[in-house]
C-alpha cells in the first residue's frame, strides 16, 4: 500500500436493478453516458429485465430511467 492508512467503508449491496436506477437517478454525477450505458449493458448481458427496472421505478421514480424503460417497451 501507498502509505495510505487504511479505512474501513461501509456499502450497501444493491440488486444490479437497484444501481442501473441510481445511475439514472445521481446523473448529475455520473453523466448520462454513463447511465445510458448501464442500461444497455445490464440488459445485454441479461442481469436485469425491464419488469426488474419497472419494479425499482415505481419505489424511486426518475424521469430519464422512465422513459428509457418506456421506449424499449415498444
Amino acid at each position: 500500500m501507498c502509505g495510505l492508512p487504511s479505512r474501513t467503508v461501509p456499502a450497501r449491496i444493491t440488486t444490479p436493478a437497484r444501481t442501473i436506477a441510481d445511475c439514472f437517478r445521481f446523473e448529475r454525477l455520473v453523466g448520462p453516458e454513463v447511465a445510458m450505458e448501464a442500461l444497455n449493458d445490464g440488459l445485454r448481458q441479461r442481469l436485469v429485465t425491464v419488469a426488474e427496472l419497472s419494479r425499482v421505478e415505481e419505489v424511486l421514480p426518475t424521469r430519464r430511467l422512465r422513459a428509457a424503460l418506456d421506449v424499449r417497451s415498444i
